[in-house]
C-alpha cells in the first residue's frame, strides 16, 4: 500500500466525524493509556513534550510549499486518527490543533480549579472547516501564539491545583483529570505531526 495518496477529483468514502477509532485502539486507550500512562505523566514534562512536538510540526509546515498547504491528501490509517480525519490538508491539521488545543487548555485550567467545564467533549465538533469556509488565515501564526500562551498559563498552575481530582469525560478515555488532559495535549500533537508528515509525502 502506498504511504499516502494525493487529492483526486473523487472525495474518498470515509467514516462520519465522531465515529471513533477501531475497537482494538479503543481498548488500548481506555484500559492502558488512560489509566496507566496518563495518570503517571508529570505536568511539566507533558508541556515539554508538547513544546518539542510543536517545534517539529513547525519544521514540517515550513517545508511545505505555500501553494500546496491547502491541498487535501488521503493518508493511510494510523493509530489515534479517526477515519474521517484522513483526508485533510496541511492547513486543516493546524486548524484542528488550534481548536483542540485551546479547548483542552481552558478545560484543564477549569478542572484544576475544581470546576467542570460546560458541555460535553465531542470529537465531531472539532473538525476543521478548511480555507474554503474560513477564508485566508495564517494558522501557523495562530497556533504559535496559542502554544506560547498555553505554555505560560499552564505552567503557572500551582502544585495543589495540578492534583485536582475534578474530572471531565473524554469519549475515548473516560473520566480525565486536569493532569491527564495536559498529557493528552502532547499526545494529540504527536498524532497530527505524523499525519502532517504523511500529507507532505503525498503532495504533488
Amino acid at each position: 500500500m502506498k504511504s499516502s495518496q494525493t487529492h483526486s477529483a473523487v472525495t474518498p468514502q470515509l467514516a462520519p466525524p465522531g465515529a471513533g477509532l477501531p475497537w482494538p485502539q479503543r481498548l488500548l486507550l481506555r484500559y492502558v493509556l488512560g489509566p496507566f500512562v496518563s495518570t503517571r505523566a508529570d505536568w511539566d514534562e507533558s508541556l515539554d513534550q508538547l513544546r518539542r512536538r510543536h517545534a517539529k510540526l513547525a519544521e514540517v509546515w515550513a517545508s511545505i510549499p505555500l501553494e500546496l498547504r491547502t491541498q487535501r491528501v488521503l493518508v493511510p490509517p494510523q493509530p489515534g486518527l479517526e477515519d474521517s480525519s484522513r483526508f485533510w490538508s496541511a492547513e486543516m491539521v493546524l486548524e484542528h490543533l488550534w481548536m483542540v488545543g485551546s479547548r483542552i487548555e481552558f478545560g484543564a485550567i477549569e478542572l484544576s480549579q475544581g470546576r467542570v467545564p460546560p458541555g460535553e467533549v465531542d470529537t465531531a465538533k472539532v473538525k476543521p472547516k478548511g480555507q474554503e469556509a474560513e477564508g485566508p488565515i495564517d494558522w501557523m501564526r495562530r497556533l504559535d501564539e496559542w502554544a506560547q500562551s498555553a505554555d505560560l498559563n499552564l505552567r503557572q498552575v500551582d502544585a495543589k491545583a495540578r492534583r485536582s481530582k475534578t474530572t471531565l469525560r473524554h469519549p475515548w478515555f473516560g473520566e480525565f483529570r486536569a493532569s491527564q488532559w495536559i498529557w493528552l495535549l502532547g499526545a494529540h500533537h504527536g498524532i497530527h505531526l505524523r499525519q502532517l508528515r504523511e500529507i507532505r509525502k503525498g503532495l504533488k
